[in-house]
């Protein structure tokens, strides 16, 4: 197989930068050995990433296969920044982007920058759809790798979380949109559960990140959970990222009202823990979600209102039944072995279809596809480079393309 390098920043806090990394675990648990081109340049504070994954780092890009973990909105100045560095070299190489996103119309903008590339993968079933019907390059459903690793076991305490109550987790960062994450029904949903059960010893961790872009959110959800007393931890902080699986891992269930995700990459490592999940039943989260495994709540569709997200108008997304959630979490403070039971169905659906070796398998498949479609590996750049008639940086031509 010709050269594998992942493109994007691996070293950030988004989550674009962890999929970069989960791309590059499952791809290694597969046995594909992968390069990371890094585009920011940035050196991690976070000391557990830079050991894992400096090594893998390479300073210039050569031809080969590459994956770009990067949005439509990115890309035009990420390219700019490559070539910047090495002039001509998006050109020598096959292209393939695997973006996020959220709504059920893809914006007809950032499907032109998508058009540049070989090919697109998409996260979900739901995000394939709106993004297949956008483009016109081929397209492939190949799930986010999302598999959490840890490298040291922290508990409950090391958070300032109780630790005989029943946790239970909601985690939102302002760079993706409060509207759409929509913490607001969580803290709803938790109050419900402690009127219903006024002596339940039950908890509420409320995790934010970059809560300096927008200080009233914080101020918000302080307002929000002041009379739940301490029966709430709120937690301000960017986490390193063995802390951030960590909080998931102790916390004994996660709670995500959101009203629209593209794969949702938390309610997938809580369940790979065993933890159950109540989540909207709608949209990305629904890859690995289903009435057995996990909660999904039920919702009815709202129009997005204007400055709610980028590219909305004229879009729709969920609205969560927040007693239904409140119920489902009643059930679950009532019966814990109930919540051990779908806990532990969770993770054996998850290992079983979403692990890294499995995707692993998938991206691995693909590749071997692509380049055996294009019949060698030196056909597959050389024709990659020649035949970009329409100036798009497209890749192959549409005999290689259509596999």
């Amino acid at each position: 197989m010709p050269d594998v390098t992942l493109i994007g920043y691996p070293f950030g806090s988004t989550g674009r930068a962890e999929h970069v990394r989960a791309v590059w675990r499952a791809l290694t648990a597969a046995r594909v050995p992968a390069k990371i081109y890094d585009i920011s340049g940035y050196r991690s504070s976070d000391e557990g990433l830079e050991r894992e994954f400096r090594p893998a780092v390479i300073e210039q890009l050569s031809e080969g296969l590459r994956i770009y973990s990067l949005n439509g909105d990115e890309i035009a100045s990420a390219l700019e920044t490559m070539e910047t560095r090495q002039s001509g070299i998006f050109r020598c190489g096959y292209n393939i982007v695997f973006p996020a996103w959220e709504l059920p119309c893809y914006p007809q903008v950032w499907a032109r920058e998508l058009d540049r590339f070989g090919e697109v993968w998409t996260a979900s079933a739901f995000a394939d759809q709106c993004i297949r019907a956008a483009v016109k390059v081929p397209v492939f459903h190949l799930p986010n790798a999302c598999e959490p690793h840890i490298e040291e076991i922290l508990g409950k305490a090391h958070f300032g979380i109780p630790e005989n109550h029943f946790a239970i987790l909601c985690f939102f960062d302002l760079r993706s949109y409060v509207s759409r994450k929509n913490p607001w029904a969580a803290i709803d949903a938790f109050g419900r559960l402690t009127k219903a059960r006024p002596s339940a010893p039950v908890h509420l961790v409320i995790k934010i990140n970059n809560s300096s872009l927008d200080v009233s959110v914080l101020e918000r959800v302080r307002r929000d959970t002041a009379d739940l007393g301490d029966r709430v931890t709120i937690i301000d902080a960017t986490m390193k990222d063995n802390e951030i699986k960590n909080l998931i891992r102790c916390c004994d269930c996660l709670l995500s009202l959101h009203r629209s995700e593209g794969f949702g990459r938390g309610p997938a490592e809580a369940m790979f823990f065993g933890r159950p999940v109540v989540a909207t039943g709608w949209s990305g989260n629904m890859e690995y979600m289903n009435a057995d495994v996990s909660f999904p709540v039920g919702y009815r569709l709202i129009p997005v209102k204007e400055g709610e997200y980028p590219q909305g108008a004229g879009q729709v997304w969920a609205e969560p039944d927040i007693d239904a959630a409140a119920v489902t979490l009643a059930r679950l403070v009532d019966d814990p072995a109930y919540a051990r039971a779908v806990g532990e169905r969770a993770r054996i659906h998850m290992r079983k279809s979403f692990s890294d070796i499995v995707l692993g398998q998938r991206y691995r498949a693909r590749l071997e596809a692509i380049t055996a479609r294009a019949g060698s590996s030196e056909a597959l750049f050389t024709r990659s480079a020649a035949l970009r008639n329409d100036g798009l940086g497209r890749g192959l031509p549409p005999d290689i393309q259509s596999g």
